[in-house]
């Protein structure tokens, strides 16, 4: 059930903005701390650079089976907007770290877009496949 529910709740992310236009790349070296080598970490960067190039496609290819029955690639582009239309453009990642609960290994990603700073959560399970993904207001 966890695994679903990430990503739908992006559509609940509730700051203000309007749509935008294609971001540029994410600039990975501007990470702070930089990057240890948690496979996990470079994964979740990945996924969000993937994200910000609209290449949905390589989203949907690190989902477990779960997460590609509930979110096809269409409903991954239309998530992606939703969190374009309210937070603004990706503008770089801040900071990055890992969390361990309900026996899920998470890495939360710190991100400044235009208007606001958002939580990019991203739920892994044992094999290392992405189990979840969810977009909250910065802590």
């Amino acid at each position: 059930m966890h695994r679903s529910i990430f990503f739908l709740l992006v559509c609940a992310v509730a700051l203000a903005g309007c749509a935008r236009g294609v971001q540029p790349t994410i600039d990975l070296t501007a990470i702070t701390p930089p990057v240890p080598s948690d496979n996990r970490q470079e994964i979740a960067l990945n996924l969000i650079d993937a994200l910000n190039q609209e290449n949905y496609q390589a989203v949907y290819d690190q989902f477990d089976d779960t997460m590609k029955k509930e979110m096809p690639v269409d409903k991954i582009k239309e998530a992606w907007r939703t969190v374009i239309r309210n937070a603004g453009l990706l503008e770089k990642t801040i900071k990055i770290r890992n969390q361990t609960e309900s026996g899920y290994n998470f890495v939360i990603v710190t991100a400044a877009f235009s208007d606001g700073y958002l939580d990019v959560q991203v739920a892994f399970d044992l094999n290392d496949q992405i189990a979840g993904l969810h977009f909250a207001p910065a802590k």
